[in-house]
């Protein structure tokens, strides 16, 4: 139950389900701090401006995606996918 609780949020079944639109904006907006925290590790006059802060934006995105991974490894590894 709960595998398949997991496949209708990341798969969106259903429009009005709030959980899939909290995880989707949750998902979009971790994309965004990720191609912020790329701009500014590669702007040198911006990284230059707050490396701290720069460092510390780059390893909180890392955790994240490393703890949404870690979540989702159960739930991919047992859900099929295929269309039927």
């Amino acid at each position: 139950m709960f595998k398949k609780r997991i496949y209708e949020i990341l798969e969106v079944t259903d429009p009005e389900d709030r959980a899939s639109k909290i995880f989707e904006s949750f998902i979009l907006s971790l994309i965004a701090l990720n191609v912020a925290a790329l701009i500014t590790e590669t702007v040198k006059p911006v990284y230059s401006a707050a490396p701290q802060a720069t460092r510390t934006e780059g390893a909180f995105c890392l955790r994240l995606f490393g703890c949404g991974i870690g979540a989702m490894g159960g739930a991919h590894q047992s859900i099929s996918f295929r269309r039927t």
